[in-house]
């Protein structure tokens, strides 16, 4: 001991009659010995304090895997100091506290400004305006990708133009009126934030409500015909905006007001829902209250494009009525805008309210859904019955008012429903939806899909 303690002391005076300076000091020289991100010089130990290089190895209580704080999914240190509180951050879709990496770990959403960029804030004008009605009608809700609608949007207008280019109103009229409930159904099942259920399946919902539709608004044709007015060419009974036709017979009887504002309209909701019900024997389209939104759209959209092949079937192949300039702005407005958004809505709305209502054998989640979804379909066709032989102004004004107050409500529902979602998917809590890649899987410490470790869930 005392020789070594003597070459020690010797050492000094050994650089300073060779000349030789000390070695420079260098970044790893100069890192804190507890620090577990310092690079380890070679020829070291770690014999001496291996606790040291796992100062931070705590387990966490939900995985009991190691708390991994060091790096983010890009491979860069988050934060030099393992034992510092991470930053945190509000998520913009579900509102929760989150910390502040690419994604929010609640709910799967990117939290970076790349991903959160909305289409309202895109350099596209197509892009921009639809963004902007999605975060009006849809506020804090996800992003979507609008490829498919540019594409719904594209054909429509290019069938509607060669249909008029060959003198051909109806086949314009009704691929005018595919364009919004078409648009409508994409966005929210892209809003559904979990799973992607099969299209083939989903379709079904749509033939279903095409079929009732066709059923139902022949019935209301055939109703206005031969009880009220049978004078132009359009079928005027199965959706409305008769104009002058309807004035010049007055005020519709009481009973056609009974049958084709109140009663097949109620039927007409159930021809929408039979399709989504009858998907629910398959369990993907039992486990989500988004589900029912998207589904009950879907028979909402075949529904009213049923009824509006109808109304157009007697000018299919033909140039149509001599109508004023007006009267076809109106018409146009009303059979292919309004009318479908309000049915198409009114149907999701209902829906929504019937799976949660199913899902958690509580009748009191089917009120409010049943109040605005149903009532908004009736007093659609109600208005019409009652208005159409006053002012087709009045007529589609009404339409207006309806399409504007079922907006609100479904923006409303569609985040009571993403949220129910969110919280715990399928009865029990047996199932919840992973953060990381979105599928539903049994509750446990990790995925069942992409093996990402799970937030606990508390049992109700």
């Amino acid at each position: 001991m005392d020789d070594d303690r003597n070459a020690a002391e010797a050492a000094p005076d050994a650089n300073e009659a060779t000349g030789n300076e000390p070695a420079p000091v260098g970044p790893a020289d100069t890192q804190p010995a507890d620090d577990p991100t310092a690079p380890i010089a070679l020829g070291a130990t770690m014999d001496a304090e291996p606790e040291a290089a796992f100062a931070d190895d705590e387990r966490d209580d939900r995985t009991a895997a190691p708390r991994l704080v060091a790096a983010t999914r890009d491979g860069e240190p988050r934060d030099a100091d393992p034992g510092a509180p991470l930053l945190a951050t509000t998520c913009p879709v579900c509102g929760q506290k989150t910390p502040a990496n690419r994604f929010c770990g609640f709910c799967g959403a990117p939290l970076t400004e790349v991903h959160r960029r909305t289409a309202s804030q895109t350099g596209d004008p197509f892009l921009r305006v639809a963004g902007r009605v999605h975060d009006l009608v849809f506020p804090g809700s996800q992003p979507i990708d609008m490829f498919w609608h540019r594409i719904v949007v594209g054909v429509a207008l290019l069938i509607a133009l060669i249909a008029l280019l060959a003198n051909d109103i109806g086949v314009a009229l009704l691929a005018a009126t595919a364009i919004a409930p078409i648009l409508l159904v994409l966005t929210l099942q892209q809003l559904d934030v979990f799973e992607r259920e099969s299209p083939l399946l989903s379709a079904l919902a749509a033939v279903v409500g095409l079929i009732g539709g066709l059923i139902i608004g022949a019935i209301m044709s055939w109703a206005a015909r031969h009880w009220w007015f049978s004078t132009g060419e359009f079928n005027f009974g199965a959706a409305g905006y008769g104009a002058d036709y309807a004035r010049a017979a007055d005020h519709a009887p009481f009973l056609l007001i009974l049958v084709n504002g109140i009663v097949l309209p109620a039927i007409g909701v159930a021809a929408m829902l039979l399709g989504p019900i009858a998907l629910r024997r398959f369990g993907q389209f039992r486990n989500e209250a988004m589900d029912g939104l998207a589904l009950g759209a879907l028979g909402g959209a075949g529904y009213v494009f049923g009824t509006a092949i109808v109304f157009a079937l007697p000018v299919i192949g033909d140039g149509g009525p001599d109508l004023s300039v007006r009267h076809w702005t109106l018409l146009v407005v009303g059979l292919a805008l309004l009318r479908p958004l309000v049915v198409t809505a009114g149907a999701a709305i209902f829906a929504a309210g019937l799976w949660r209502s199913m899902m958690t054998d509580r009748s009191s989640a089917l009120i409010v859904p049943a109040i605005a979804g149903v009532g908004g379909i009736v007093l659609l066709h109600l208005g019409t019955m009652v208005l159409e032989p006053r002012s087709l102004a009045l007529e589609v004004g009404w339409n207006l008012l309806l399409t504007v107050a079922l907006a609100a409500v479904l923006g409303l529902v569609l985040r009571q429903s993403i949220a129910f979602d969110r919280r715990v998917i399928g009865a029990n809590q047996t199932r919840v939806a992973c953060p990381s890649c979105g599928q539903v899987t049994p509750r446990g410490a990790y995925c069942a899909h992409c093996g990402q470790p799970l937030p606990a869930v508390n049992a109700a």
